[in-house]
């Protein structure tokens, strides 16, 4: 996971045998090429997004689904695939990794959703998933809930994060759900999106 900003870019065209090295790298099948490189790569390709959707709805592994739902945190998102990651994330079944990499994915994108119509139906679903999620029992769910819903125009998530200043629960290769509150704290009070969770 990266955490921070994403950025969209033009489609890219790849031949079928670059789609399948893709794929092979994705699988943990290229040393050369890590999964999120290859995720990220296939998420600039059509094809390569359509790869990504049907691996993220498959029975493969929890390290397979959240590199490819990590290509979808850095290239376009659509509205199938927005759909897509929130069923993830508001599957309590699923692994926590990979539901923490939807609302990765995710947050960014909320505040670009249109309040008008179906869009605006998927954004107070998607709020609403997030708020549920900041005390869910993994604490993956729990910091990245609190990213998805970090933004200056949500000052009313501020008492909920003063409470979550206790959590000391350490995300594997991240850092505490405390840190991550203290982040969100700063953004919305403060517009201080750049700091370092771990320097908190």
């Amino acid at each position: 996971m990266s955490h921070r900003g994403n950025s969209s870019r033009g489609w890219t065209r790849y031949g079928a045998d670059k789609l399948a090295a893709l794929a092979r790298a994705l699988q943990g099948q290229e040393p050369k090429l890590s999964r999120q490189q290859a995720a990220q790569a296939l998420a600039r390709s059509r094809e390569g997004t359509r790869l990504l959707a049907r691996i993220i709805e498959s029975a493969e592994s929890p390290q397979v689904r959240e590199a490819a739902i990590y290509g979808f945190a850095w290239g376009t998102l659509r509205s199938p695939q927005f759909c897509l990651l929130l069923r993830v994330f508001e599957d309590s079944a699923e692994h926590p990794a990979v539901r923490g990499q939807a609302a990765e994915a995710l947050g960014p994108r909320l505040h670009d959703v249109s309040r008008r119509g179906r869009q605006h139906q998927r954004f107070l679903r998607a709020v609403e998933a997030f708020k549920r999620g900041l005390d869910d029992p993994a604490p993956e769910v729990r910091l990245w809930s609190i990213f998805a819903l970090a933004h200056p125009e949500n000052a009313w998530l501020l008492p909920k994060l003063g409470m979550m200043v206790e959590d000391l629960a350490m995300v594997p290769g991240m850092w505490t759900v405390r840190q991550e509150a203290l982040w969100a704290i700063r953004w919305i009070k403060d517009g201080d999106i750049d700091c370092d969770p771990r320097s908190l």
